[in-house]
């Protein structure tokens, strides 16, 4: 009776062995599987970081490069018209002992005159007269309160022999190779209105005339007639 009891306990020994054994090895099992599972995640969410923080410094760096800094730009016609009007009354490089703007007034005379638009019967004068008109001068001095004003600072051109025989007019500088041209009436013999009137249509109807350089033999006997008037 004693042997049988033994053999019942030593079996039932064995059978929890036997079952403990393979409750081990399925949580190892299932320990090893997880592991990898959660290798695999953390690498994808490491890839997936690398990849974010990549795409954001890309659009940066194209941020940048299609957004270059924007640098201000002087118009060029604003230096032109700066330079010259700081070397128009400088001593000329061609002409010595004249300014460029003397040299300017006999050029804008020589293009005027041969502009048959402007002045169709030439001129046969044998010295030119200039005088300095500034910017808001009254136009017709014998109507004052209706008369326009010079918008900018002109100069009047003469050439002639005589008075009655003068060719006349007048001119502003465009600071761009071409002048602005006007004739104003020699004499006002009208109304207050109506001479203001034709002073008004003179201003309107300016023509901007290219100003030819021409030869130092066409410009020099003119430069030394040259007289400027002080009114």
């Amino acid at each position: 009776m004693k042997g049988k009891i033994s053999l019942l306990l030593l079996a039932s020994l064995a059978l929890s062995a036997c079952a403990g054994s393979t409750t081990d090895q399925e949580e190892a099992s299932s320990v090893s599987e997880s592991a990898p599972k959660q290798a695999v995640s953390s690498a994808a969410k490491a890839q997936s970081s690398s990849a974010s923080s990549s795409e954001s410094s890309s659009q940066a760096t194209s941020s940048e490069t299609q957004a270059p800094a924007k640098r201000e730009q002087v118009p060029v016609a604003q230096d032109n018209r700066a330079r010259y009007q700081a070397e128009e009354y400088q001593e000329s490089k061609e002409y010595a002992g004249y300014t460029n703007k003397e040299v300017e007034m006999v050029r804008v005379y020589l293009s005027v005159m041969n502009n048959t638009d402007l002045f169709p019967y030439g001129n046969d004068g044998d010295h030119i007269d200039a005088s300095f008109i500034p910017a808001v001068t009254i136009v017709d001095s014998y109507a004052p309160e209706l008369s326009p004003v010079w918008p900018t600072d002109a100069w009047n051109i003469a050439m002639g022999k005589t008075t009655a025989g003068s060719s006349i007019f007048q001119y502003t500088s465009n600071y761009d190779g071409t002048v602005t041209v006007y004739r104003l009436p020699y004499h006002w013999h009208g109304t207050p209105e109506s001479d203001s009137a034709r002073a008004q249509e003179a201003l309107d109807n300016g023509f901007i005339l290219p100003v030819e350089p021409y030869t130092p033999s066409q410009v020099q006997p003119l430069l030394d007639t040259l007289q400027i008037w002080d009114e």
